[in-house]
């Protein structure tokens, strides 16, 4: 429990020192009229560093951890990855190149992860404001163990963040080339194609009241989720995508075997992140009026909340797609943390970080005084002393 406390801790201050040291310098580049501080900063390198080391030294740390390194493995030693439903071309052929050249495991997974900071950072690279409280958001809040699982889709999801300023400036082609790149690592990127059309200023423009008021409708309707049943053509859908394996839990869920977690202080911190972004949100849309990254991120947030609150009592894989939009929700609460810094509301600022950023803690603690099969894979382990 204590390493666990102590490496994420320590890695969430980390980032946000960076950050903060970044931002700094970047405000003083542009109070003299010169260009944004460039993405290669040492500040930037040093964090991608970071998350790339700690990432690569894990052990049975993420759900999918192990399985990611027994693919690995059979790769190493019989030259193919073994998987129920195949693997992805561009997941399996660098697999296959790491492991030609007899790297080391650790090598392998801090590939992966330089590979997603590098995707954050380029993404967010004129909006170094964010960059000190994402630090803290992505180790500390609710996704962290998301990301620490789900390898190939969190390359995806920070490819969405870096592909946010095609879609902010129209550039559908780049955006295009960059969903079908993205596909060869998981299939689940093509369902950022069909959000490339959303209405992002329309959705901008709305009130508090009525972007609270979407949120609640899709609150109560994932309550008891029996509208799910109009969607049995989906079962076809997953067979033919490549995930014939989801068929037989998605035939079950749609018969109404329903997933209903409990409201505790985990879902509650999750449902706090998603009301603050919406709360929030006119405030910062009205002081950074010329910011066209913005109402992305934003769309995007809301998004994954409504999706996510849509789905909670469902099932686990049914909530999955939430996981490509969760750093954008994470980006605006980095956003609205900066606007209540800059006005000096600390109080208001502490109010809204302080329970966001317990979700881990809270998780180690629980782990070790109530065990359960989440225990191994929400606690952090250097491969060594395993």
């Amino acid at each position: 429990m204590l390493l666990s406390l102590a490496v994420y801790i320590l890695l969430a201050l980390t980032l946000f020192a960076l950050g903060w040291h970044a931002r700094q310098r970047d405000d003083v580049r542009q109070a003299h009229g010169l260009p944004h501080l460039p993405f290669y900063c040492w500040e930037v390198l040093t964090a991608i560093g970071v998350i790339a080391l700690i990432f690569g030294v894990r052990y049975e740390t993420g759900s999918d951890h192990i399985m990611y390194l027994e693919q690995y493995f059979n790769m190493c030693n019989h030259g193919t990855v073994v998987r129920e439903g195949g693997i992805e071309s561009g997941f399996s052929l660098i697999t296959k190149l790491i492991a030609t050249l007899k790297c080391h495991f650790t090598i392998y997974f801090g590939f992966w992860a330089l590979l997603q900071a590098v995707l954050l950072y380029w993404g967010v690279r004129h909006r170094k404001l964010v960059l000190p409280w994402l630090g803290l958001l992505l180790i500390l809040g609710p996704y962290s163990i998301n990301w620490f699982s789900f390898l190939r889709q969190w390359v995806v999801t920070f490819g969405c963040v870096a592909m946010v300023p095609w879609v902010a400036n129209r550039k559908f082609w780049p955006y295009l080339a960059g969903v079908l790149l993205l596909s060869t690592i998981h299939y689940s990127a093509f369902l950022l194609l069909p959000v490339y059309f959303l209405p992002f200023e329309r959705i901008s423009l709305l009130s508090r009241k009525k972007l609270l008021a979407i949120y609640a409708v899709c609150f109560l309707l994932g309550l008891y989720p029996v509208w799910i049943k109009a969607f049995g053509f989906l079962t076809d859908l997953v067979s033919w995508v490549g995930y014939e394996r989801y068929s037989a839990m998605l035939a079950n869920l749609l018969s109404g075997d329903f997933h209903r977690p409990s409201f505790g202080p985990m879902r509650l911190i999750a449902i706090y992140t998603q009301v603050i972004a919406i709360w929030y949100y006119p405030q910062l849309r009205a002081s950074r009026p010329n910011d066209r990254l913005l109402p992305v991120f934003f769309a995007f947030s809301l998004l994954a909340s409504c999706f996510e609150t849509l789905f909670i009592n469902t099932a686990h894989y049914m909530v999955r797609p939430a996981d490509l939009f969760y750093v954008c929700l994470l980006i605006v609460v980095a956003y609205t943390a900066d606007y209540l810094y800059e006005r000096k509301q600390f109080a208001r600022l502490a109010l809204c970080l302080i329970p966001i950023l317990l979700y881990v803690p809270i998780t180690v603690v629980k782990s070790y005084y109530f065990p359960g099969e989440m225990s191994t894979v929400t606690n952090y382990h250097f491969f060594m002393w395993r």
